[in-house]
């Protein structure tokens, strides 16, 4: 800083703070510097600097204390600062040679992770452009993401700035949701929302757009500890008249079948419901995305029986997937099979044939209120058919040509 140009320092320091160095205290301020030996002006300066942080290190906190660990990006103006302050603070930046990549990676690891754990960073105009086809993929999928991107200053709108676009306007119909952060001051609570967005009900990507002036402007670091990025929780419920009369079904069944998808992924909602297909002692077969939540060697697993089983099924329990391409809209199922769909979306309901009972909510909720009630519910006499059922399902399976022999039923 150099404190021999008055008007350079009166400007810096009404930049640093206003609310703190009004015009009418500029004088005053500048009367007292003027007194501060050399030694005394450096040590001010760097009180004056430690106390502030810049948009770009708010961000790298802020997606640190949401439990983020990994960041994939591409460098570029103005997000370029953003990635090596994000190095900083611990979280791994892992660089790619296309957009595209940077948002595909993130979302297969939080895929993989169960949670949102990595975040895509990106620069603006072109890579924000260049990532929609990874967040397409994400949205198609039900996987959370949020992907990071720069945009021009917002003082230079509508005047032809390098690289400018409308990221909010071009990403709104193919995500769940766009966010703009307005100043350093609401990084961290417009993270924490996009967190929270991407995570709910059907997870999927979300944008955040972070224009230069906001990640170049400082703020107090103490108004940036003050907020709380964490999610806030909802206490979830389930209808329990429904879980009872899905039980029932289920229990009273003579041949019944269970067909997953991705979405038990959430929540760990795969290990109530192999509890729950083991309980039940029922089939089941796994969507594409759903393979490997519950192992293929299970003495259970019939997915590569999928057409006959559920030709031959009197109650299926869907879990998490759709009634769509994958199953053929639902043209396998028997006419007059009892349809039970669990899933946190109501666009779910729309695909396929009629269900008995739609029960809207996250598996991971009502799996556990259904296997308790399962529990308390007599079997039938459909049991004896339901082991003679498994028994020719089983001898089907030893029948196929495979590389490894089928696994015992459990008795």
């Amino acid at each position: 800083m150099k404190w021999s140009q008055p008007r350079q320092l009166r400007m810096r320091l009404e930049l640093v703070d206003n609310s703190v160095f009004e015009s009418s205290r500029v004088d005053t301020a500048l009367n007292r510097l003027a007194r501060l030996s050399p030694l005394q002006r450096m040590e001010f300066e760097r009180r004056l600097r430690a106390r502030r942080v810049r948009g770009h290190d708010v961000v790298a906190h802020g997606l640190k204390a949401l439990g983020i660990t990994h960041v994939y990006g591409m460098a570029g103006l103005p997000t370029d600062e953003t990635i090596g302050c994000c190095a900083t603070a611990g979280l791994r930046a892992i660089g790619v040679r296309h957009q595209q990549a940077a948002v595909m990676m993130a979302a297969a690891h939080n895929y993989l992770a169960g949670r949102l754990v990595s975040v895509a960073l990106v620069s603006s105009g072109v890579a924000v452009t260049n990532a929609i086809t990874g967040m397409c993929v994400a949205q198609d999928n039900g996987w959370p993401v949020l992907l990071l991107a720069g945009a021009a200053e917002r003082a230079a709108e509508g005047m032809g700035a390098f690289m400018a676009l409308d990221g909010v306007r071009a990403l709104a119909g193919l995500t769940k949701a766009c966010f703009r952060a307005a100043s350093p001051k609401t990084v961290v609570q417009v993270l924490a929302a996009a967190s929270r967005e991407a995570g709910e009900g059907r997870p999927g990507p979300v944008y955040v757009e972070l224009p230069e002036d906001c990640l170049e402007a400082t703020v107090a670091l103490a108004s940036v500890r003050t907020e709380d990025p964490r999610p806030v929780v909802v206490a979830a419920h389930c209808n329990l008249a429904l879980v009872e009369q899905a039980a029932e079904l289920l229990v009273c069944a003579k041949r019944p079948v269970v067909v997953f998808g991705k979405g038990v992924r959430w929540g760990e909602a795969y290990l109530i419901l192999r509890e729950l297909v083991e309980k039940l002692t029922a089939p089941f077969v796994a969507s594409p995305m759903g393979r490997g939540l519950l192992p293929d060697d299970h003495p259970l697993a019939y997915t590569s029986l999928q057409s006959r089983v559920l030709a031959e099924a009197d109650v299926v329990l869907v879990v998490g997937a759709r009634l769509n391409w994958t199953f053929r809209y639902g043209a396998e199922f028997r006419r007059d099979a009892r349809i039970i769909q669990i899933d946190c979306a109501p666009e779910a309901f729309r695909e396929g044939p009629p269900r008995t009972l739609e029960m809207l909510g996250a598996a991971a909720t009502i799996l556990p209120a259904l296997l308790v009630q399962m529990r308390a519910v007599q079997a039938g006499a459909g049991c004896s058919e339901r082991r003679q059922w498994l028994a020719t399902l089983h001898k089907a399976v030893a029948e196929q040509p495979v590389t490894r022999p089928p696994a015992a039923l459990p008795t």
